[in-house]
């Protein structure tokens, strides 16, 4: 009989711990959910005592809508969303004086999904964006966090992106302009890179036309600082490996050709082993060109592409080469030939003697 008095009260003793557990759980669940609403909310829920209370059920878009008006920013429309954050066309509603200027403001939901990111990235995002003042880099005005959202104002470019552009003409650039893009860019990249900061996500998407067709370098999701000269420049900022830069080279080169292609490089990689190693390489000589492309260019983007790090030239290398005089006059006359034989073709289309009519009597 004692055993069973013991064995019962032992069972009654682990039911005591399961039912705290259990307790336990539900205050976590209900903690989490707490700090998961809006404020208004928050102060229906605290006027209540249990969950069964709170009726509204809001969707993300409209709990951001909330955020950003109490913050005195009025979202207009959503022109672009990513893996972390969705970016709105937005003006302020507490400034008289800037005649109704329109931002964009990317916004960042700081869910427990993108955590790692969060830590790692978007306070370098931040800190980089505000930092660079380049005419060449889009313009950052403002930038905020809470527990819930981060958000970053910046200039709206009512042209889009790059992409965009040649998605809507269905053809890639001509060597004229795909030429005075390019340079606008480079000149963007060495100013970050004269700051010891790498980009990590140069693409089309990225390169932004102002009101004057000026292209500019955004989004610093990825960007790094690092070390320059073996002092720190920034010390909360992750390290930057020579590979950063290079990096950036190479997907310059990449943006180039498909500005001049409208599709990406096509680069086998082929496989030489000697007697100590195995190393991966390629010549390019797969890589095949528009024939408007003169050799300058081409070898340009093949030093660009160099599949070994080390080889590629730096971006004030690249600079120096596209602002020589014979490039530039090079250049220039390939793009005006191109326009005469455009113009050509489109003549000898409309000419009355390329009809061909036919008599049927």
């Amino acid at each position: 009989m004692k055993i069973k008095s013991k064995s019962k009260s032992k069972s009654k003793s682990m039911n005591k711990i399961k039912s705290r557990s259990f307790q336990n759980n539900d205050q976590q669940q209900q903690q989490q959910l707490f700090s998961s609403l809006t404020y208004e909310n928050q102060l229906i829920l605290n006027k209540s005592s249990s969950l069964t209370t709170l009726k509204t059920s809001k969707s993300t878009e409209t709990i951001i809508d909330e955020y950003l008006r109490r913050k005195q920013i009025e979202p207009l429309e959503i022109i672009g969303e990513g893996g972390f954050s969705t970016v709105y066309k937005v003006r302020y509603l507490n400034q008289n004086n800037n005649n109704g200027h329109i931002y964009a403001a990317k916004v960042m939901n700081l869910n427990e999904t993108n955590r790692i990111w969060v830590t790692k990235c978007l306070k370098h995002e931040m800190f980089i964006s505000k930092l660079l003042q380049h005419p060449n880099i889009v313009r950052t005005y403002d930038y905020f966090k809470t527990n819930t959202y981060a958000v970053i104002i910046m200039e709206y470019y009512s042209n889009g992106s790059i992409r965009l552009e040649m998605d809507r003409q269905n053809h890639p650039y001509d060597i004229g302009e795909a030429g005075r893009l390019f340079t606008g860019l480079i000149t963007g990249l060495q100013y970050m890179h004269s700051k010891n900061i790498a980009h990590r996500d140069l693409k089309l998407d990225n390169f932004f036309l102002d009101n004057n067709r000026q292209p500019l370098i955004g989004d610093f999701g990825f960007a790094a600082i690092g070390i320059k000269q073996g002092r720190l420049i920034i010390e909360h900022l992750i390290r930057q490996t020579r590979c950063g830069s290079d990096a950036d080279v190479y997907s310059m080169g990449v943006c180039l050709y498909e500005m001049l292609h409208q599709k990406l490089p096509n680069i086998d990689m082929t496989t030489t082993t000697n007697s100590n190693t195995s190393l991966k390489s390629s010549s390019l000589k797969s890589l095949s060109f528009a024939t408007n492309i003169n050799e300058r260019w081409q070898n340009l983007i093949k030093s660009m592409l160099n599949l070994e790090p080390n080889e590629r030239p730096t971006v004030e290398m690249i600079s120096y080469q596209i602002s020589t005089p014979l490039f530039r006059i090079m250049t220039m006359v390939q793009s005006t030939i191109i326009k005469k034989r455009i113009v050509a073709a489109a003549a000898r289309r409309l000419s009355p003697g390329s009809i061909a009519f036919h008599n049927h009597d």
